[in-house]
C-alpha cells in the first residue's frame, strides 16, 4: 500500500511538472516594455505584489516612472521578482493585508521613502473552492480576512492621508464573477468576497468624492495566471497592468467600475 502511494504521489509531481512547462510554452508573451516616464510623479502601493496580477501591474508601473511600494506575505520570492529595479524607485515590504499593524508599517515606511501616496491598489486577493458544507470557519474566517478586511484595512490606513492632500485614488481588483448570473458550484465564498469588495467600492467612492478621492473597482474575468492549456483564451496580467495605467492617467474620469473579459472566454 505504502509504495502504491509513493507511487500515486510521483506519477502526480510527474503531471504537474508537465503541465507548467506546456504552460510556460504556450504563454510565453514579447512584452517590449518602453519607459514613458508618464507616471514619474505618481507613488503608488500594490499588494500582493509578487505574482499574478499584482506582479504584472508593478512592472508595467515601474516602466512608465512610478514610484512602487509593493508588499507581499513572501518577501523571498518578492525580492527575486524585482531584483534588477532600481531601489530608488521600488521598495519591497514583507506584509500581511490582514494584519492590521504590518499595514500601517507599509503606509508609514511609503510616506518616509516617498514623501505621499497617490495610487492604492488593493490586489491581495485568496480563492478557496469547495461546497459550502465543506468550508471550515477557519477557511471562512481567512478569506473575509484577507479578500473583504484587508481591502477595509489597507484603504482606512491611506485615506487621512489622501484627504489631507485633497486627491488619491484607489483601486480595489474585484472580480467579474459579481456579474455573473450563472456562478459555478464550489465558487459560493469566493463570490461572497467579491460581491463585498464592489459594493464596497462603489460606496466609498461616493463618500470619499467631496475631498477629490475616486475608488474604481476592476472586475476581469479568467485572468491565465494559472496553469491552462489554452492560455490565449484568458486575459493577460500584462493587460490588467496596462488597463490601470490608463485609469491612474485619465485623472478626470471617474471610473466607478470596470467589468472586463477576453473576446475570446
Amino acid at each position: 500500500m505504502g509504495h502504491c502511494l509513493q507511487h500515486q504521489k510521483t506519477q502526480k509531481s510527474m503531471i504537474n511538472q508537465l503541465k507548467d512547462l506546456v504552460f510556460s510554452l504556450l504563454n510565453r508573451q514579447t512584452i517590449n516594455l518602453v519607459s514613458d516616464e508618464s507616471l514619474k510623479d505618481q507613488v503608488i502601493i500594490v499588494s500582493g505584489a509578487s505574482k499574478g496580477i499584482g506582479k504584472d501591474v508593478a512592472k508595467v508601473l515601474y516602466e512608465q516612472g512610478a514610484n512602487l511600494a509593493l508588499f507581499s506575505r513572501n518577501l523571498e520570492e518578492l525580492k527575486k521578482v524585482f531584483a534588477d529595479f532600481d531601489n530608488n524607485k521600488i521598495m519591497l515590504l514583507k506584509a500581511d493585508v490582514s494584519s492590521y499593524k504590518d499595514i500601517v508599517n507599509v503606509v508609514d515606511k511609503t510616506i518616509k521613502k516617498f514623501g505621499k501616496i497617490d495610487v492604492l491598489i488593493n490586489n491581495a486577493g485568496l480563492f478557496k473552492g469547495d461546497y459550502l458544507e465543506n468550508i471550515s470557519e477557519e477557511n471562512w474566517d481567512k478569506l473575509i480576512s484577507i479578500n473583504i478586511k484587508g481591502v477595509f484595512s489597507m484603504t482606512k490606513a491611506v485615506i487621512p492621508l489622501m484627504k489631507n492632500q485633497r486627491s488619491g485614488l484607489i483601486i480595489n481588483i474585484g472580480s467579474r464573477i459579481s456579474h455573473n448570473t450563472n456562478i459555478q458550484a464550489k465558487k459560493v465564498l469566493y463570490a461572497t468576497t467579491k460581491f463585498a469588495v464592489e459594493g464596497f467600492s462603489r460606496a466609498l467612492n461616493n463618500e470619499l468624492k467631496p475631498w477629490g478621492i475616486k475608488v474604481t473597482c476592476l472586475m476581469p474575468g479568467t485572468v491565465n495566471t494559472f496553469r491552462s492549456l489554452q492560455p490565449q483564451k484568458y486575459l493577460s496580467p500584462y493587460t490588467i497592468g496596462q488597463i490601470i495605467s490608463s485609469i491612474i492617467k485619465l485623472e478626470d474620469v471617474d471610473f466607478e467600475s470596470i467589468v472586463l473579459k477576453s473576446k475570446y472566454e
